[in-house]
């Protein structure tokens, strides 16, 4: 068969260039396959996919790449026919069908079902027909012409000398061995067999989600669509808005993000800012929405007005009839961007008027007023005038004296909630309102009083929901419209006398009393989710003292997983608990908002169950009636039993006549285990335990001090007590570390807890015994006064056994010498001389001394640098009132602590400086405050005006060091 019967681009020799337009068409398949992934990546993430075929062809048919067969399988385990591969490709690239008059191939007519698909395939250089114009459609796709078609799509190397083991074609080989090697196909013997759609389908699942990304990275781009608004246009649907990162810049300086909506196309993002933009360049990135970061940049311009827009030429006489010498008519300012910036800008307006008196206010509204006894009459003109001052941007207008105004035309626009929540029965009424607009019959915008008085108001079915009303004493008739950010609402209520709403449909019907004009909405009020299904499961463990989680699993009447514990607590008929002098007051669902789930809690604190485990009970009636129980033994609080070692403790300490190694110990250091196995922060408990450290009085081989006082039996106390053991003369002596349940400072032999002891054998060697030394890695050191920045030297003796030895800082045992300063076991740069902003690495040589006397020196190389210190990592560890880090990218900070400081920089302080800890090129912890450790700290998410935060809302910090080095975290806010 000749070469150009495969799918292939053109006859070529591997290992070729190739430009012009093929060039073009195969890097849009590289990119397709390859575009964010390394080979091996793409080989890992091909063989490693947890997915099933089957899933993935379902994913594929819903994107109408493939299809399935006419009995509705997906046939993955048929072959693929060459007909067939190309309507996948056409699918796949989006490539547009092409249609020739005259069919390239004899074999496949302009009538046949995929040819168009195939003719768009060769034309884009994919598929050749297998010679003599013939292309045959129903012939099987091999391995090898797989294995060419994506070896040439990703650009691979071809060893046109490979070997291949099994059949396969001689052009061929060097194809099949280079996508073995990437991993793209598996070693076959025989590559001239037909390829079954699952093998297909997998690769083109991954490449699918290869050519999404490089699509939506394409025509990327920026620009502003308002004051504050940024509109970013994708080229094609971002697979998860929910994970893309935006960040605007302008310059160095970072503009803070305030919202971000995509459309339902997710093609397009809208950016509010939190400041309005200014004259300049602006760049925006976005990041985890393609397989590359995207950049683009837009100039802006600082806002300006533009436009002062008169809408009718009417002039309204007051709606109080006792006021004839009022008329009223309205303008908008708007901005370069068309928006309404009347608000921001009427202060700055120069009016005139035929009238005596004229006035604009912030919305608009021009009121004219004559002296008393001048009544404006029907058909009167009144000439306006109005000029921005800064701008020159002016509108005149002659206004005609007419009719008051009345709403003459309603429409409902949406029921809104700022939250997009859903609403239900459980809901807070004012937190959803009928957004409305009105006009009078002028065309002008109306006032909130306007539509109260003019507009009524019926509900279908009150018994559902119903809306505010004026409670005005006489009439409390009228529907209670009001305007609020620049929307005239009417806030949903409940039920007269309800304290929920009901559950279903009603209709709220608006009709104007001037007009007889009409609007309608539906409103459907969700039922609570009730718990249909509530499986529970007995607890691995539970000790009493701790609080209990318990496992289960809830869905709801809907069939939906419940995961909010208030749903799950309300939701409940009931839910009850006994055993162990527990109640119901001890058990209830709490939410977890790190990880966004609720947890089933049996708060077992203050009970105290004895010295035997004790039967627990828990039974829950779900609201549909449905009973689920689990019983489990609530055991023994957890009590300290055991010593199991001692932190940081070599067993070896050395001397040579009055030098000596010490070792010193607190309470933290010793490990404990209860009676689970389960580590006990003895440390913390030194009001109910103690720790008893004995030794031997025959024992002469090592002293034990607490403080400044000798004793063989020391009872920590306190956890800031320190134990040392010093070296007397050569041996060994045990020490034995134990527990003593009591209060008391002294302890009698008859506390002390059976079975908790530990011994310790310490040895004391000689000079003599050491044979070699191990001296640890020394890093880098800052040329600097200050002790802070001396660097460590561990140095370790070793016996002839491999035993380490802790040795004494003493030239009996080794010296240092090099070009930095030792002095009580550590390194200085202290004066240093280097050039500005430099490094040099020294030598450092550490001369051991044996007991063969000076042995050859061990030299360890340390960077010298004055540079000085800036951010080199960050960390993120729990800090003040409550603040506690849940994991490296997430900080749980409650919402009592966040809401008393979230309005000052208290907050930015208390995020930024206690719970960021940064550590600088040195391996030194960068203090200070947070104008000395940051640039800057963006907070995004916060609530507009400064209103407070909830339980479960989340913020997205970014702290960005002096040097430019940016770290970003998620604070999720918690009870």
């Amino acid at each position: 068969m000749r070469e150009s019967s495969y799918f292939t681009k053109t006859s070529h020799t591997p290992n070729h260039n190739r430009g012009g337009e093929k060039k073009v068409m195969k890097k849009g398949l590289a990119l397709l396959l390859a575009a964010s992934m390394s080979l091996s990546a793409f080989s890992t993430a091909f063989a490693a996919d947890d997915m099933t075929a089957q899933e993935k062809f379902d994913a594929l048919k819903e994107k109408g790449i493939f299809e399935g067969y006419d009995d509705g399988t997906a046939g993955l385990d048929k072959d693929m026919t060459r007909a067939q591969f190309a309507m996948v490709l056409k699918r796949l690239l989006k490539l547009e069908e092409v249609k020739p008059a005259t069919p390239t191939f004899s074999d496949v007519k302009a009538d046949h079902w995929a040819y168009g698909a195939i003719e768009a395939s060769v034309k884009a250089g994919y598929i050749n027909g297998m010679g003599n114009g013939v292309f045959a459609p129903s012939a099987n796709v091999t391995f090898e012409q797989l294995a060419k078609l994506l070896v040439e799509a990703l650009d691979l190397e071809v060893d046109a000398n490979a070997t291949v083991d099994g059949n396969v074609s001689p052009t061929m080989k060097g194809y099949v061995a280079a996508a073995i090697k990437a991993g793209l196909i598996t070693a076959q013997s025989d590559y001239k067999a037909a390829v079954k759609r699952d093998v297909l389908v997998s690769a083109t699942y991954t490449a699918e989600a290869e050519v999404s990304k490089k699509q939506v990275a394409e025509t990327y781009s920026v620009k502003a669509v308002g004051a504050k608004t940024i509109e970013v246009t994708f080229g094609g649907a971002v697979a998860d808005t929910s994970k893309v990162e935006f960040a605007v810049k302008k310059g160095t300086i970072t503009v803070n993000v305030a919202e971000v909506k995509f459309n339902d196309a997710k093609t397009v993002a809208t950016l509010t800012l939190s400041a309005k933009l200014t004259d300049g360049e602006y760049t925006v990135t976005a990041k985890n929405a393609a397989a590359t970061e995207l950049s683009a940049k837009f100039t802006a311009e600082t806002e300006k007005v533009t436009a002062i827009k008169i809408s009718s030429d009417k002039a309204a006489l007051d709606r109080n009839e006792n006021n004839d010498n009022i008329a009223w008519a309205s303008l908008t300012i708007e901005n370069q961007y068309g928006e309404n910036v009347t608000k921001a800008y009427e202060s700055e307006l120069n009016i005139s008027s035929s009238a005596d008196d004229e006035d604009v206010d912030a919305d608009g509204n021009i009121k004219f007023t004559n002296d008393a006894g001048d009544e404006f009459r029907l058909g009167e003109q009144i000439v306006f005038t109005a000029v921005h001052t800064k701008t020159g941007v002016y509108a005149q207008q002659t206004f005609t004296v007419s009719q008051a105004a009345k709403v003459a035309d309603i429409s409902i626009v949406k029921l809104y909630n700022k939250d997009n929540k859903t609403l239900s029965v459980n809901s807070t009424p004012s937190d959803f309102k009928i957004v409305v607009e009105g006009k009078d019959q002028y065309g002008n915008a109306v006032t909130a009083k306007m539509l109260q008085e003019d507009i009524k108001v019926f509900v279908s079915n009150n018994d559902i929901f119903d809306v505010d009303y004026v409670v005005d004493g006489d009439d409390d008739s009228d529907a209670e419209f009001k305007k609020e950010d620049d929307m005239f609402v009417l806030n949903l209520a409940r039920p007269a006398g309800e304290t929920k709403f009901g559950a279903g449909k009603a209709t709220v019907h608006m009709t104007s009393v001037a007009t007889g004009k009409r609007a309608s909405i539906d409103i459907e009020v969700i039922d609570v989710a009730k718990v249909d299904v509530l499986n529970l499961s007995a607890p691995e463990k539970a000790v009493a003292g701790k609080d209990v989680e318990i496992p289960f699993e809830a869905v709801d009447q809907f069939g939906k997983a419940l995961t909010d514990a208030d749903a799950l607590n309300n939701g409940l008929t009931s839910i009850d608990v006994s055993g162990a002098n527990l109640d119901e007051g001890d058990i209830k669902f709490v939410q977890d908002y790190v990880n966004k789930t609720a947890k089933l809690v049996l708060t077992t604190t203050n009970h105290n169950v004895g010295d035997s485990a004790k039967p627990v009970y828990v039974n829950v009636v779900t609201s549909t009636g449905k009973l689920s129980r689990v019983s489990f033994n609530l055991q023994p609080a957890a009590k300290a039993e055991v010593v199991t070692g001692l932190d940081d403790f070599g067993n070896a300490l050395a001397l040579q006549g009055t030098d000596k190694a010490e070792f010193k110990f607190k309470a933290g250091a010793i490990n404990v285990l209860d009676q689970y196995g389960d580590e006990y922060a003895v440390a913390d408990n030194l009001g109910t335990y103690k720790v008893v450290i004995t030794k031997d009085a025959g024992d002469s081989e090592v002293t034990m001090k607490l403080g400044n006082d000798v004793n063989n039996k020391i009872v920590l106390s306190n956890k800031d007590q320190q134990v040392t053991l010093t070296p007397s003369s050569t041996g060994s002596s045990t020490i034995k570390i134990a527990l003593a349940k009591s209060t008391d400072a002294t302890i009698a032999d008859d506390e002390i807890i059976d079975g908790s002891e530990k011994e310790i054998t310490v040895n004391v060697v000689d000079r003599s015994s050491i044979t070699g030394y191990e001296v640890g890695d020394l890093g880098k050191i800052y040329v600097s006064d200050d002790a802070y920045y001396n660097v460590d030297l561990s140095v370790k003796g070793l016996t002839s056994n491999g035993t380490k030895v802790t040795v004494p800082v003493s030239k009996e045992f080794y010296s240092v010498t090099g070009d930095v300063y030792f002095e009580n076991g550590k390194l200085s740069a202290k004066g240093f001389k280097l050039d500005a902003n430099s490094e040099k690495e020294v030598t450092v040589f550490v001369i051991p001394v044996t007991k063969d006397g000076v042995v050859a020196p061990i030299e360890k190389k340390i960077v010298v640098s004055n540079k000085d210190p800036e951010a080199a990592k960050f960390e993120l560890k729990d800090g003040d009132n409550g603040v506690a880090k849940k994991s490296d990218t997430v900080l749980a900070v409650p919402a009592a602590f966040a809401n008393a400081n979230l309005s000052d920089a208290n907050f930015e302080a208390n995020i930024a400086n206690k719970a960021v800890k940064v550590v600088d090129q040195y391996g030194k912890e960068l203090n200070g405050k947070v104008a000395d450790l940051f640039k800057y700290v963006i907070i995004t998410g916060k609530p507009a005006d400064n209103k407070p935060v909830k339980a479960g809302d989340e913020l997205n910090v970014s702290v960005v060091a002096h040097n430019s080095k940016v770290f970003s975290f998620k604070v999720v806010v918690t009870e």
